[in-house]
């Protein structure tokens, strides 16, 4: 009942475009951390081309999930360090985007040629971000394919420590 609730809710706010679309671990338990060796939780998502997905069922090698929005200087510098890691360690990318428009992350992922995985919520992810103890942006959290936590970044200038982490789990 919980989930279909969220569901109107979410469509009565004309947030269609993306978003975390049910209840899950860190709606029902209060607070969780992506920490270091747990493992990431299965958040059911709809993606910007309203597909819906289960995290799990998109990380199926290292995967890289970004936590950004458009108006952050130091996240959009490092996109391009993010489609280069992408690229070069044929890794998956998950963004995540807390912009309060659809329109406005569509409109940065078109004009920068950014094709990977994007959600888009403010009004979930705000949430999501006292849930998670303060997740920021840039905010980037590495996931093997066990989709086991490996590494997070919390700091938007660690992008050169998140090359060298990728070329060294890569060897």
């Amino acid at each position: 009942m919980k989930q279909i609730l969220i569901l109107v809710l979410v469509f009565a706010m004309g947030s269609l475009s993306a978003q975390l679309i049910n209840e899950d671990e860190f709606t029902s338990k209060g607070a969780i951390s992506l920490e270091e060796g747990m493992t990431v939780p299965n958040f059911k998502f709809k993606n910007l081309k309203a597909q819906t997905f289960n995290l799990h069922d998109k990380i199926d090698k290292l995967t890289i999930l970004e936590f950004w929005y458009t108006t952050c200087k130091t996240c959009v510098a490092n996109k391009k360090y993010v489609t280069k890691f992408s690229n070069q360690y044929n890794i998956n990318v998950i963004s995540i985007a807390v912009d309060e428009k659809a329109s406005t992350v569509r409109k940065y992922l078109a004009d920068n040629n950014i094709h990977w995985e994007n959600i888009q919520d403010s009004n979930s992810f705000k949430g999501f971000y006292q849930k998670t103890k303060g997740v920021a942006s840039p905010t980037f959290v590495v996931v093997n394919a066990d989709k086991e936590i490996i590494k997070v970044f919390k700091d938007g200038s660690s992008i050169g420590k998140i090359g060298v982490f990728l070329q060294n789990y890569a060897e």
